[in-house]
């Protein structure tokens, strides 16, 4: 399937929120009935990590270098932690259990993860770690979490004091 998503497709998109019906419900069941729609709206930001982590550590990436995939709806504050943990955890403990990878987990997010964001102040701050080239901003109209109608003031304060060039990368 790899090769031929990377012939015909640009990139590979995934939304924060997909998921199937029972790891949702798994989830869900642990809190209040009241609480599972703000609890899945929290952990939406962390569900992108083990696709991605899998699309790199099975070696995905190395054989198929052109392949692009896009995190939807994940923001991008999380992948400076991702990128700096799986650095680590390739250095520290992937000679040990014999992880074979061509480049830095780092690496193949700045070549192969494209991230988007609505509001993350934070990962806008820290972009510089995580490079600006493959993070974009989206708006998420219609749903619930969209920036709109008020996109324009809130990329105003999330980017206040960030050089135009970034800016205009990211926006």
């Amino acid at each position: 399937a790899w090769p031929t998503l990377q012939q015909i497709f640009d990139d590979v998109s995934a939304a924060a929120g997909s998921t199937d019906r029972a790891e949702m419900l798994k989830y869900a069941s642990a809190v209040r009935d009241e609480s599972t729609a703000f609890f899945t709206d929290f952990s939406t930001s962390v569900k992108p990590r083990r696709p991605i982590a899998q699309l790199m550590f099975s070696g995905v990436f190395d054989r198929f270098p052109k392949l692009k995939i896009v995190s939807g709806e994940g923001r991008i504050g999380w992948l400076i932690h991702f990128c700096e943990r799986g650095d680590h955890s390739f250095h520290r403990h992937g000679p040990q259990q014999e992880v074979k990878l061509e480049r830095m987990p780092s690496e193949y997010v700045r070549e192969n993860v494209y991230s988007t964001f609505l509001e993350d102040r934070s990962g806008i701050l820290m972009r510089e770690l995580i490079g600006t080239d493959n993070q974009m901003w989206s708006s998420d109209y219609p749903h619930s979490d969209s920036t709109w109608p008020d996109s324009g003031a809130i990329n105003d304060r999330q980017f206040q004091g960030v050089p135009e060039a970034d800016k205009r990368k990211m926006l």
